[in-house]
């Protein structure tokens, strides 16, 4: 797993190419792909294309989806490091 702070400059980069939004809500951030981005889908396309030799996207995607099982009313729930039920408005 990436240290927090290589994935915060990720999604940094990510924002600023109008990629994604953002809203923070306490101590979360939720990340939004921004609609109507010009070749948005051929991009998708291709990240499809690529060989999983590795099985490293399908780990993760599955490790996604069970984190995305977790959320209560759309919001996430449970810390990723310390696996703790988050507090309203912390």
């Amino acid at each position: 797993m990436e240290p927090q702070y290589k994935l915060s400059r990720h999604l940094k980069v990510l924002r600023q190419a109008g990629l994604l939004s953002a809203v923070k809500d306490g101590r979360w951030v939720y990340h939004r792909l921004v609609q109507g981005v010009p070749h948005l889908d051929r991009l998708f396309d291709m990240l499809k294309a690529l060989p999983d030799s590795d099985s490293l996207f399908a780990t993760d995607l599955a490790n996604f989806q069970n984190r995305m099982c977790l959320r209560e009313g759309g919001r996430c729930r449970l810390g990723i490091q310390t696996r703790t039920l988050a507090v309203e408005g912390e």
